[in-house]
């Protein structure tokens, strides 16, 4: 009996799916966010394209914003106790994805975007934002 429970343990860690892992190597961080970008903008003022975030000198308020491209987007990083990152397709248009936010709370949190946001790597060095220069 006692080796059925010691057997059971182990097959029980093994049917553990394995950690999702991104292109640097760090866990995949997932988010459930809280709204659509659409429903978030509409009480929020947000750059809604890059084009709009890199002329946006309210992102500059705090701290320079910062720019950085990050598994086919281009993230935008502003603020200081209360940090946003938005992300922005990294094609043409730029259309924001998603926001994700910390600095209050322990965890960040996706408060506009898709259902589940896939937040990718960044491993490359940023730069200021166009509108903080």
């Amino acid at each position: 009996m006692r080796a059925f429970g010691l057997l059971a343990v182990v097959a029980a860690c093994a049917s553990e799916p394995a950690l999702q892992r991104d292109e640097c190597g760090a866990p995949v961080a997932t988010f459930a966010c809280k709204a659509s970008v659409d429903v978030y903008c509409a009480d929020h003022d947000c750059p809604q394209t890059l084009a709009d975030a890199e002329k946006d000198r309210q992102l500059c308020e705090l701290t320079p914003a910062r720019e950085i491209t990050c598994g086919g987007y281009r993230v935008v990083t502003s603020g200081l106790d209360l940090r946003r990152r938005y992300y922005y397709r990294d094609d043409r248009a730029g259309e924001l994805v998603a926001i994700v936010a910390s600095g209050y709370t322990p965890r960040d949190n996706c408060v506009a975007g898709p259902a589940s946001f896939d937040a990718p790597c960044c491993e490359t060095t940023p730069d200021a934002l166009p509108a903080c220069r």
